[in-house]
């Protein structure tokens, strides 16, 4: 036996049995147990040991069941088990138990648990002394009974430390607290906890997992998914769904459209389940509303950028009020953790059983909850008790999961709004329809993400301009069939008193009109003068004259070409202040009136906030040729690309 183990003296004399044990037990031989006096200190041949080094299992006692026979193995380093305790017989002697052979215990016949496996021994100086592992149902009486673990269940046996194992360990609760350590072996271990924690610590990811090395943690910081998350996420367009209005409201509950299993539902993606108060440093939704306490981290309540579009399903056109202001959503989320002890999701049930649970306070219908074993969540139909609510749709695994503690509740609220000034907006009204959700999140570069931005361009800014009536402002035909661009409408044209065509709204062309065909309404050559009346007596005006014939007015339709547009003037090309004109050559024999303005007029590309043009003039520069002058603007480069038109009445 290694002499560092233990001293040993003959055993004299005999000090009795151990008593009968409850359970199966195991006497060790003589030879197995030696002791220790209690002097203050020890000689050199003992090691210079102090009295009371801890007690406990040192090695061994290795347990193993088979077949409800439990084996305490020898360590197999050393080759033996040791544990040291105090006799039974005298409290001065310190006894060393070492075995080189297994204990075995036989629980075939034992039905009581659990049952503590403890280590005894008795002898005294001038008595032979003896040590048995023995079962029994109280606790070991420390220091006489050390346990070298719990028997909880057949074939089954915790050796916890410090709980279910007297060990010699160096923990705050041991019994001799830190025992036998050193002089400034406190600081050493706090130190060492310390490097452990910092070396944990670099093996702990961004996401909170522990990698089993340094190597490991390196090795998957270079992957997709933690390059991610230390990178910046994308501000994506979402589809949310589309919702029923079944009657006029400025706020509905869109909650659905943030649940994984409910966009799976209706194609929507990415399939995922969102979270609100997201941010550029946090996956989710951008919402606004109360957070709870903790915030998550990232977590950004942002009541500026919580704006989502709205169309109506069926036109794709946006919701606009009675000025012609396009509606927009404000998306508020909030949420909570349910009350109670457990809630049940009932397999293809809509059913959700709840105890102690308070639905009818905490949950609406359109909120989303989630069955916290398969982690899904699902909506909220409606709510009949504070125990019991109803899903929109079937629970729909084919097992009823066990009852669990109540999960989240979400809500997504979209409050509708139009704007009223630069930084005031008013709510607004969504009428009974279908309407159509795109909301902003913030999504991790990990993986491609959709895009709903070029979907939503496609519908329109405002709803189309509506068809002119008598009592409703609109559009109106005016020329089928004529050339882009170039039409007008007069409300009525006579002919000498009589009407000509149809009244209000007439057919006309300013490249030439006529009743239902081309050609220039002439409809400006004046009369003849009246004749002057005779002089007055004495100095003063005479009489009016007679007045003169009614004047031709309208008397029939020119053929002549009057209306000419220019060529394209690029303000780019021109620059900055330049003045530039457009000249061009009447048909007829005299101007009898002349007017001017912009047939055309865009920026190709990019965005020019001084996309204008100045008209300088429009004349007669002589006979029957007319000018329009304009100027380019004055500022940063000029995109603008303009045409100009020249319109006359000749005779």
């Amino acid at each position: 036996m290694p002499a560092e183990f233990s001293i040993s003296e003959s055993p004299i004399g005999d000090a009795g049995a151990l008593g009968a044990a409850l359970g199966p037990s195991s006497a060790l031989s003589p030879q197995d147990v030696k002791f220790r006096y209690g002097e203050r200190y020890a000689s050199d041949a003992a090691n210079k040991k102090f009295l009371g080094v801890p007690l406990g299992v040192y090695l061994g006692f290795i347990p193993s069941f088979s077949n409800n026979v439990l084996t305490l193995s020898v360590d197999p380093k050393f080759g033996v088990s040791f544990g040291r305790l105090i006799s039974q017989d005298d409290s001065l002697y310190s006894v060393d138990v070492i075995a080189d052979a297994a204990v075995i215990l036989d629980f075939t016949a034992h039905s009581s648990f659990p049952v503590n496996v403890v280590l005894k021994a008795r002898g005294k100086l001038g008595f032979e002394h003896s040590a048995e592992v023995s079962t029994q149902m109280a606790p070991p009486s420390f220091p006489t009974e050390i346990l070298l673990g719990i028997v909880t269940a057949p074939n089954t046996i915790s050796v916890a430390e410090p709980f279910n194992r007297d060990t010699p360990f160096a923990y705050s609760g041991a019994p001799l607290g830190y025992g036998f350590m050193k002089d400034g072996a406190v600081e050493e271990l706090l130190a060492a906890i310390a490097v452990n924690a910092e070396v944990v610590a670099a093996r702990t990811d961004l996401a909170g997992f522990v990698h089993p090395t340094l190597d490991a943690r390196l090795e998957a910081d270079g992957l997709s998914p933690a390059i991610a998350l230390r990178l910046g996420k994308e501000n994506r367009t979402i589809l949310a769904d589309e919702f029923v209005i079944s009657a006029p409201t400025d706020s509905i509950n869109i909650s659905r459209a943030f649940s994984r299993y409910h966009r799976n539902i209706s194609g929507a993606i990415p399939i995922q389940d969102f979270e609100g108060f997201a941010s550029e440093t946090r996956v989710g939704a951008i919402t606004s509303g109360p957070v709870a306490d903790p915030s998550p981290t990232g977590a950004l309540v942002d009541a500026e950028r919580n704006v989502c579009a709205v169309i109506d399903a069926t036109s794709e056109a946006r919701l606009t009020d009675a000025a012609r202001q396009v509606a927009y959503g404000r998306l508020v989320h909030s949420e909570i953790t349910l009350t109670g002890a457990d809630v049940t999701f009932t397999n293809l049930s809509t059913t959700v059983a709840g105890s102690g649970t308070l639905f009818t306070t905490e949950v609406s219908p359109g909120d989303i909850i989630q069955d916290p074993v398969s982690g899904d969540y699902f909506e909220v139909a409606s709510v009949t008790l504070d125990t019991s609510l109803e899903l929109s749709v079937s629970f729909p695994y084919a097992t009823t999961p066990p009852a669990t503690a109540p999960g989240p509740r979400r809500r997504f609220t979209l409050n509708a709004r139009t704007r009223t000034g630069p930084a005031t907006e008013a709510l607004f009204t969504m009428p009974a329809s279908t309407i159509r959700v795109y909301f902003s999140a913030w999504l991790s570069v990990e993986n491609s993400q959709f895009d709903y931005v070029t979907t939503l361009l496609r519908n329109f800014e405002e709803a189309p301009v509506p068809t002119a009536t008598t009592t409703t402002p609109g559009k109106a035909l005016i020329a089928n069939g004529l050339a882009e661009g170039k039409g007008g409408s007069i409300y009525e044209v006579q002919e000498i008193g009589t009407q000509v065509g149809t009244h209000h709204i007439h057919s006309i062309s300013f490249d030439g009109a006529e009743d239902g065909g081309a050609g220039t309404a002439d409809i400006t050559q004046r009369g003849p003068l009246g004749e002057q009346g005779d002089p007055g007596s004495g100095g003063t005006l005479g009489l009016v004259g007679i007045q003169g014939p009614q004047g031709q007015g309208f008397t029939n339709f020119s053929s002549a070409n009057l209306f000419r547009e220019s060529t394209l003037f690029q303000h780019a090309l021109l620059g900055s202040g330049v003045s530039y004109s457009f000249t061009t050559t009447m048909d007829g024999a005299e101007i009898l009136f002349l007017t001017g303005g912009n047939s055309e007029w865009y920026v190709p590309t990019g965005f020019d906030i001084d996309d204008h043009w100045q008209i300088d003039n429009i004349e007669i520069v002589s006979g029957m040729q007319v000018r329009l002058q304009a100027t380019v603007p004055v500022g940063s480069t000029p995109l603008a690309e303009v045409m100009f038109f020249l319109n006359a009445a000749t005779k």
